[in-house]
C-alpha cells in the first residue's frame, strides 16, 4: 500500500470507554436509549481526537461531568463484524466518584435513560457481552496495576 493515497489507507473505528466505580466498588454502567444493553460512559474518538480527549468529552457529554480520566487499563482489538468495522476500544481508569459527584451525574434524555451502580458480578450480565469481556479486563488491570491488551476481549501476552 502506498502512504501517498489516503483513500486507499484503512478504516478503523476507536472507541473509549471510561470506568468508574463508587466508594463500595460498585462499578457505573448507563442504559443507552438506542439499544438494549447498557454499557460504560463512553463513546467514538472523533477524527484528530486523542482517545484520553475523547473519554473527557464522552464523560462530559454523556454524565455533565467534568473529571480527570486516569491511567489507560485496557485496549481491546475487535475485528469486523457483519456491518461494523474493525475497531480498537480504549478503557481509561474514571477514578472513584464521591457523593457531590453522583449528586451532579446529569444524562442526556437523547443518548441515555438510566444510570446504575452494580457490583461487578452484575454488571456483567446487563452490558454487551463484547464490552463485558474488556470491563472484566479493565477491573482486573485496574485492581493489579496493569494494562492489559486484548483482542476480541481475550488477553494477550
Amino acid at each position: 500500500m502506498r502512504i501517498g493515497n489516503p483513500s486507499a489507507l484503512p478504516a478503523k473505528r476507536m472507541a473509549v470507554g471510561a470506568l468508574f466505580r463508587d466508594a463500595h466498588e460498585r462499578v457505573l454502567i448507563v442504559q443507552p436509549t438506542y439499544r438494549p444493553e447498557w454499557l460504560i460512559p463512553g463513546g467514538a474518538v472523533e477524527q484528530g481526537e486523542s482517545p484520553r480527549a475523547a473519554g473527557i468529552r464522552e464523560v462530559n457529554e454523556e454524565l455533565g461531568l467534568i473529571v480527570a480520566i486516569g491511567r489507560l487499563l485496557c485496549v481491546d482489538y475487535r475485528p469486523a463484524d457483519g456491518a461494523k468495522s474493525e475497531c480498537v476500544h480504549f478503557i481509561f481508569n474514571g477514578g472513584v466518584l464521591h457523593d457531590a459527584q453522583i449528586a451532579a451525574i446529569t444524562l442526556p434524555p437523547d443518548e441515555l435513560q438510566a444510570c446504575a451502580w452494580a457490583p461487578i458480578e452484575v454488571a456483567m450480565h446487563r452490558i454487551d457481552v463484547h464490552l463485558a469481556r474488556r470491563v472484566q479486563l479493565a477491573f482486573h488491570a485496574l485492581q493489579h496495576g496493569q494494562t492489559i491488551y486484548a483482542e476480541d476481549g481475550v488477553a494477550c501476552g
